[in-house]
């Protein structure tokens, strides 16, 4: 074993610990003491017992940084001593994490909230292939925690936490865990195929209703519709298996581009540009994006959203909070390419295509009408980004869909006309 006194500097008094970590974390904010602050915070993260310390701060201690530096090894000692851990700690672990974004009073500050939400997505995908996991009931048991916090702010926890989990099972966004690449892979494909058409239902019911009842609009949410929206956008920012039906490749696979069957060939293969953004969910998604009334709603609210902003006047945070949110959406629904939508030989008439590209660019439309305004304010810092996502959004729309949808554009479906035809005008050149 350990000799006696190094045994007993590891197993150090909780409340010392507590006083030792605070100090070091102010300490890296002055140079003269940063060097000796890093060595302290990288013993204690290497310490056996730095998960108890870690829950110990979190707890008790009322300094930022320190809570922010207990969140991030907790992280860090769970993947080191996990193999070690039995089910009942592990589980433990996820509760406290639960219990410290929920019902902890007062709350964490939102930059420690945000490293915990990180740390429990991360243990979360960590005991996603344990021999005993039960992956749908670690998911309910969040969803338990949230219903029973009953609050609009643990709502939007609940709704980050998600958003956080697609992101860590994601193999773009994922976090290193010194784990083989067929873990990721595995955990991956796991989610792709339970899970991530559900955690985007998920967030459009909650993101429609707090539309529909005027709660997002009035601000009287508390960010709930917004939370709601990001988890829309993480879900369909997922790395698809696919590549538009040529077969799939894997979370980390090239895919080919599908070769040239005749037909309308999009302005992407008239003019050889490559690297356009499409989302390829497949043909299991339809009735989430493409069924009648499955996504009019997200138009309206960004219509809405948008009008709240630039006519109304409102620059409140909440506001423009509500305005990106809903415009990122948007943005990926103007990226949806592939399978998705049904072949000739399901859809003669291409008419669910059609359709969908008439709402995109309807919406877009509606963003930037009149153009002269629109850029006169951009020019002045105004809304700059709005003119950057709506060139960005035509782009892909340009890639993934005939050419023709742009030359003889077809009306958008009623009220959701957001001012000129439903096409882009054929004369952009």
């Amino acid at each position: 074993g350990a000799p006696r006194g190094r045994g007993r500097s590891l197993a150090m008094d909780l409340t010392a610990a507590c006083a030792q970590v605070e100090q070091a974390s102010r300490g890296l904010a002055h140079p003269e003491h940063r060097a000796a602050a890093e060595a302290t915070l990288l013993e204690f993260r290497r310490s056996p017992h730095a998960l108890a310390a870690c829950r110990h701060i979190l707890d008790t201690s009322a300094a930022i940084e320190a809570q922010f530096q207990a969140a991030a090894t907790l992280r860090d000692a769970a993947l080191r001593d996990w193999n070690a851990l039995p089910p009942t700690e592990r589980a433990n672990l996820r509760q406290h994490c639960l219990h410290l974004i929920l019902q902890k009073q007062p709350p964490p500050p939102p930059v420690v909230a945000s490293q915990i939400i990180s740390t429990l997505a991360v243990l979360l995908k960590r005991a996603w292939l344990d021999d005993d996991a039960d992956r749908g009931a670690m998911l309910a048991e969040a969803e338990h925690a949230v219903s029973a916090a009953s609050t609009s702010s643990a709502r939007r926890v609940g709704l980050l936490l998600f958003a956080a989990v697609v992101a860590e099972f994601s193999p773009s966004t994922s976090s290193p865990m010194q784990l083989p690449w067929d873990f990721h892979e595995r955990c991956r494909a796991n989610l792709e195929r339970d899970f991530l058409k559900h955690f985007f239902l998920h967030g459009a019911g909650v993101a429609r209703a707090a539309f529909e009842n005027g709660a997002a609009l009035s601000g009287a949410d508390d960010g709930v519709c917004v939370g709601a929206l990001r988890l829309m956008s993480a879900a369909l920012a997922w790395d698809f298996a696919r590549g538009g039906g040529v077969g799939a490749a894997g979370g980390f696979g090239y895919v080919p581009p599908p070769s040239d069957g005749g037909g309308s060939r999009t302005l992407a293969e008239t003019s050889n540009a490559e690297g356009s953004a499409k989302v390829t969910p497949g043909p299991e998604w339809r009735d989430a994006l493409l069924a009648p009334g499955a996504v009019d709603w997200v138009f309206a609210l960004h219509a809405s959203a948008h009008a709240r902003v630039s006519a109304g006047g409102d620059l409140s945070s909440a506001a423009l909070n509500l305005r990106a949110a809903a415009r990122a959406v948007v943005a990926a629904l103007c990226q949806l390419a592939g399978d998705l939508f049904p072949n000739l030989a399901e859809d003669p008439a291409g008419d669910a295509r059609r359709a969908h590209f008439a709402r995109c660019v309807a919406s877009l439309n509606g963003t930037t009408t009149p153009a002269q305004t629109t850029a006169a304010n951009a020019a002045r810092g105004l809304g700059e980004d709005v003119l950057v996502d709506v060139a960005v959004s035509l782009s892909a729309l340009a890639s993934n869909h005939p050419t023709a949808y742009f030359l003889a554009p077809t009306p958008p479906p009623p009220g959701l006309a957001g001012g000129g035809d439903a096409g882009g005008g054929g004369g952009g050149g």
